[in-house]
């Protein structure tokens, strides 16, 4: 009897000392867990949320230098049965512009010439008086575009433009009579004529960026006006804010 005591006594003293294993643990420490391959997935996930695509600029400010070309069908005069010298040739084609975004595909933009002056000349031959003529003609444009951009964020991209242009114009022309030695037989006459019209102008662009905040810009432009094809081709700097 006081054997079994002893041997129950020793067993009740070694279940006391082993602690209880939890039933769960193993399973809620595999569920708390998170793999590698999970991790890095969530990680990459959370970057690309994260990063903006580059966004079209707000506005942006051009100023273009170039050369510009009138091919006129028909002729000037300044009196009736005078005269006639055709207005086609060659000047200098400055512009700014100011244009901005309405998506990051299309944009509207306004721009406007300084004043470009294509100047004529003209003289009969071959009779005891002669004639000349002198016209001066003084062109100003200003015109509103809407714009397709194939891309607003690549470092090259091009734009296709149509719009409506506004042109004013001022002709001054000066007319005298010399005999066949070059001594005037009366007074130059002069007069000045003005036009306004509107016509339809398309164009295109080559955005090539030398920064975020800077492109250079070649720029085409053209339109069909009263009998005159006209074209503008310039290189631009452009400044996006």
């Amino acid at each position: 009897m006081t054997r079994q005591m002893i041997v129950l006594s020793s067993l009740a003293v070694l279940v006391g000392l082993v602690p209880p294993t939890p039933a769960f643990a193993q399973a809620d420490n595999s569920s708390d867990k998170t793999t590698p391959a999970s991790a890095s997935t969530s990680t990459a996930s959370d970057q690309s949320d994260m990063l903006l695509r580059p966004k079209a600029p707000a506005v942006f400010l051009t100023g273009a230098y170039g050369l510009g070309m009138d091919q006129s069908s028909h002729f000037v005069s300044n009196q009736s049965n005078g005269l006639q010298i055709n207005l086609s040739g060659h000047m200098s084609a400055r512009s700014f512009g100011v244009g901005t975004f309405l998506t990051p595909r299309l944009s509207v933009r306004f721009e406007m010439t300084f004043p470009e002056t294509l100047t004529a000349t003209g003289a009969t031959s071959g009779t005891p008086v002669v004639e000349s003529l002198r016209v001066a003609q003084t062109t100003r444009t200003g015109a509103v575009f809407f714009g397709y951009h194939t891309s607003s964020s690549r470092a090259v991209s091009l734009e296709y433009l149509g719009g409506v242009l506004f042109v004013s114009q001022r002709q001054h022309s000066t007319s005298q009579v010399f005999t066949n030695t070059g001594m005037p037989l009366a007074a130059p006459m002069e007069s000045d004529a003005y036009s306004y019209k509107s016509a339809a102008i398309a164009g295109a662009d080559v955005n090539i960026a030398l920064g975020r905040h800077v492109a250079v810009v070649p720029e085409f432009r053209a339109w069909s006006l009263a009998g005159t094809f006209s074209t503008r081709t310039s290189l631009a700097f452009r400044v996006n804010f």
